[in-house]
């Protein structure tokens, strides 16, 4: 599947919550989304693609409340509990610690997430088979992309016996990512450092604890 359509099956998604959770067909749906940043170009149009698929068409009978916090996750949770307050019919959420951010904040609100992590080890939901509460989404298996990037470079440096591995331990995703990859790398035979850094000005004192600098 590629990007684009990955991003329509989202908005798909995302209008059937809201049919499941509005019987009144004449009703104006009303969809509030949630990230850290605002989707490009291409991932909004990909959004909206696949909700005009089902008969939805922004501004006529749907109506989405854009809401990011400019990358500062700290205002996820106040941005979550403002959104929960404006009762949409579903709320879509891009990243793990958006989506963790609004099913805290609600638990009746139908809630579609894309962008996450193993959605069991970050507590998104309980059980893949039956995920039961309000949550539903798209993960991006990143723990197992992570750990097929190290046999990657395994494979380019095979004589590696140590790696830097520069994340954001906040995302609850990533800290997954990185315990799974610490894992293998003991397996191999390689010892990782892991460098945690939230924004631009940790990850410049990051490399510069590199070592080797």
């Amino acid at each position: 599947m590629n990007r684009r359509a990955f991003l329509s099956a989202l908005g798909a998604a995302a209008g059937l919550a809201a049919i499941c959770h509005c019987a009144a067909q004449d009703k104006v749906r009303r969809i509030g989304f949630i990230g850290r940043v605002a989707p490009n170009t291409e991932q909004k149009e990909g959004f909206l693609e696949g909700l005009r698929g089902l008969g939805y068409f922004e501004g006529k009978n749907i109506l989405i409340d854009w809401r990011t916090t400019l990358g500062f996750e700290d205002k996820l949770r106040p941005l979550a509990a403002e959104m929960v307050q404006t009762a949409p019919d579903v709320i879509v959420t891009f990243s793990t610690p958006a989506a963790r951010a609004v099913l805290e904040a609600t638990k009746t609100i139908p809630v579609v997430f894309a962008g996450a992590g193993d959605p069991i080890a970050t507590g998104l939901v309980a059980n893949l088979a039956r995920p039961e509460g309000n949550g539903t989404g798209v993960s991006l298996l990143s723990s197992e992309l992570a750990i097929k990037r190290l046999d990657l470079l395994r494979q380019l440096l095979p004589r590696a016996r140590r790696v830097a591995y520069l994340t954001a331990l906040a995302n609850q995703a990533n800290a997954v990512a990185a315990n799974s990859v610490e894992a293998a790398a003991r397996t191999l035979g390689i010892k990782v450092d892991t460098y945690n850094a939230r924004n631009s000005e940790e990850i410049e004192s990051a490399f510069v604890q590199f070592p080797g600098n």
